[in-house]
Order: structure tokens, then C-alpha cells, then sequence
């Protein structure tokens, strides 16, 4: 922005404003001004920004109104008077609402929201409070507010000084905002040290079982990492390198096929299996636990539930 000097003069009752512009140009403003009346203002503040949004409403009508924000899980934001005042300036007797600062209060927002590719507390099965870090390979990536679509929904509101209440928009999301972390109350959870699988719906333990994992130290090793439930399959035909397989019933979990299922041929689960005898990478269970598990998110609204691998 060009660096500006002004000179105000008083003639009669006008105001005379000269800015001179390092750019060797003058701007010359000139407003009527009661003869007492006090001017503190910054020599930027009458300067409009190509994205403002002029308002057809008082000063007054705008900073009358708290808009409030629906985050989600009965959240609710409110941006208040104090807050929205220093969004407002006057430009040639119009008021407008400051596009970059109410971006800012989003900003602001999102930094206490998301979750979206952030470290997680986890607390385990094995009652451990444990951070898990962000992976690349992670399906399950949590909230990301979309703040640029927020912000012109938030002035759009300022500027029609509207009393509708705003719902928060996501460009991704994770199942709860509130609580330890945003994984929920309904969640497998797989410890691959343990070799052990529980289901948790609505934070009660359904059920829990001995696995065996992929190949430990291997190309079939398990990945860790957050992922969610991505389909339910029965009599389900799985290929891999040396040929092909049906179980049961099959809960997918990675993109490239990774699931949960029952596995007829192994009469032993859990221990150090893992490591001289693993799977292809499949999380092999007993396959009355696999029916169980099955029949359980099948009776869900929502089967999607976040996989924590560990």
C-alpha cells in the first residue's frame, strides 16, 4: 500500500484533506464537519479493499446483531458486538465490512477446530493415554474448516445485518468435536504389539478378540495409522500375491484392501503368530467374532466407523 501524508485544514465549515501519495499523485477529500467536532481516525482506515462488502445498513443495525455459528455437537459460536466493531470502517459515508478481518476471526476458528492432519491423545484399551501422529496413509484425517467459504457466508450475514444463524461448513470432518479427541464413541480399536482387536459403540465395549496381523517385518505388515470403516462384505473373495481366498464376512479398511475378517484355517489367534506366520496384511479374527462385529455395524445408521491401528 502506498505510504501516505495528510494535511487537514479547517475553512469555514469544511474539512479539507490533502494526501499526498509517494507516487507524486494528490487525493483530495472533502466532507462537511460540524465546527467542534473531534476526527481521530487512521489515515488507512477510509481506504476500501476490492473485497469488502459495502452494507446499506446504520452502524448502529450492524453492530446490534451477535451472529451466531453452528459448529456441530450442539457448538455454537457467537461473534459479538466487541468482536465485529473493528470489522466495520466508513468509506465515502457507507459503511463496509473489512473482508480480511473477518477472514482472520475464521482463521481463528479453524485454529480452535480442526483436527485435520493434527497429533491425537488416545486413550487405549489398556488404560494408556497416548499420542498418535498424523500419517500420510491415514484415511481418517478429522475436521478442516473451509474458511474462505465460511468467511463470505459470516459477511454476507454482517452485511445484511441477517439473524440467521450460521452452520458451520467442512471440507472434511471427523465424528465428534468434543471429548479427548474427534475419533468418537464408536471406533475399533487394534493394538499390533498385542495382537488384539475391541469394538466400542457409543463408548461400551461390545466385543474383543485375539488377532493376527500381516507378516511382521515384512511388505505385508500392518500399517498403522486412523482409518475407517469403508464397506461390510459377506462371501467375499479376496485375491492376493500367491492366489485367492473367501471368507465370511469382510470389513474393508485401506483404500488398497486391507479389512477385518474371519479366517477359518487358523485355530490359534494372538501372540507372536505375527511374526513367523502373519497374514498378507488382513486382520484375521475368529470367525464368531467376525459374524459378531459384522452384525453389529450392519445395525448401525452409520457403518463408517474410525479404525485405530496402533
Amino acid at each position: 500500500m502506498l505510504k501516505s501524508i495528510r494535511y487537514i485544514t479547517c475553512i469555514g465549515l469544511m474539512l479539507l484533506s490533502i494526501i499526498f501519495l509517494t507516487d507524486n499523485s494528490i487525493e483530495i477529500d472533502a466532507e462537511p464537519i460540524s465546527k467542534h467536532e473531534i476526527l481521530s481516525y487512521d489515515v488507512f482506515d477510509n481506504i476500501r479493499h476490492p473485497n469488502d462488502i459495502k452494507s446499506d445498513k446504520s452502524y448502529q443495525e450492524l453492530i446490534s446483531i451477535i451472529h451466531n455459528i453452528k459448529m456441530g455437537d450442539n457448538i455454537t459460536e457467537s461473534l459479538s458486538s466487541n468482536t465485529l466493531k473493528p470489522m466495520i470502517y466508513m468509506f465515502n459515508n457507507s459503511f463496509y465490512i473489512d473482508y480480511e478481518k473477518c477472514r482472520d476471526y475464521v482463521i481463528g476458528l479453524a485454529n480452535k477446530y480442526d483436527t485435520y492432519d493434527k497429533p491425537r491423545l488416545f486413550h487405549t484399551s489398556d488404560n494408556q493415554e497416548i499420542k498418535i501422529m498424523p500419517l500420510e496413509s491415514d484415511t481418517f484425517k478429522g475436521y478442516e474448516l473451509d474458511v474462505d467459504a465460511l468467511t463470505n457466508k459470516l459477511i454476507l450475514n454482517i452485511t445484511s445485518c441477517s439473524f440467521d444463524t450460521i452452520d458451520a461448513i467442512w471440507l472434511n470432518k471427523g465424528m465428534t468435536l468434543s471429548g479427548l479427541n474427534d475419533i468418537g464413541d464408536s471406533y475399533f480399536e487394534i493394538s499390533l504389539d498385542e495382537q488384539h482387536i475391541w469394538l466400542y459403540i457409543d463408548n461400551k465395549l461390545i466385543a474383543d478378540t485375539d488377532v493376527v496381523t500381516g507378516l511382521n517385518n515384512t511388505e505385508y505388515e500392518t500399517p498403522k495409522g486412523i482409518y475407517y470403516v469403508r464397506s461390510l462384505n459377506q462371501h467375499y473373495n479376496m485375491n492376493y500375491g500367491e492366489g485367492s481366498a473367501i471368507c465370511d464376512y469382510f470389513i474393508l479398511v485401506t483404500p488398497n484392501g486391507i479389512g477385518i475378517h474371519d479366517s477359518k484355517k487358523r485355530e490359534m489367534f494372538g501372540g507372536d503368530i505375527y511374526k513367523s506366520n502373519g497374514s498378507h496384511g488382513c486382520i484375521n479374527i475368529p470367525p464368531d467374532k467376525a459374524k459378531l462385529f459384522f452384525e453389529t455395524l450392519s445395525n448401525l445408521k452409520m457403518s463408517a466407523i474410525p479404525v485405530v491401528i496402533r
